[in-house]
């Protein structure tokens, strides 16, 4: 009995280490995983940034963009990112001019959120952090 109750602890012992074991080496590859996402994640972004910011960038040293020039680069940013179906040009004023979006009239939209003084304090901090502003989702209905 003695023999049997040796063989019973020893073979818990044995299961917990083997489990133990388990989890560090599922902490490691799971740690592992997550920066090599969180990696993956800043790059991308920074990478999508630089379109917007070479936008931004023409704007400014060019003087201005010809409407076509912005429309192609706005569409070839929205299909290039998967999640993101509408850029705005939104100036100084907070007045919607140019927009690009696979929903239909956006416009109205966009000019709701110019009132709105949560959009327009993010915009101005945006503005005075030279970066873009990426809102949150809007639902809306076609007019």
């Amino acid at each position: 009995m003695l023999i049997a109750f040796g063989i019973v602890l020893l073979t818990v012992l044995i299961a917990y280490y083997v489990s133990q074991s388990q989890k560090e080496i599922l902490h490691q590859i799971l740690k592992g995983q997550a920066e090599r996402t969180k990696v993956k994640l800043i790059n991308s972004t920074t990478d999508l940034m630089g379109d917007l910011k070479a936008m931004s960038d023409r704007w400014v040293n060019d003087g201005g963009t010809s409407e076509k020039n912005w429309r192609s680069d706005a569409k070839n940013f929205i299909a290039r990112v998967d999640g993101v179906n509408g850029v705005w040009w939104i100036d100084d004023k907070f007045e919607c001019h140019w927009i690009e979006s696979g929903a239909v009239n956006t416009e109205p939209l966009c000019q709701q959120l110019m009132v709105d003084s949560d959009t327009v304090l993010r915009l101005i901090n945006a503005r005075e952090n030279q970066a873009a502003e990426i809102s949150k989702i809007y639902e809306h209905s076609a007019v």
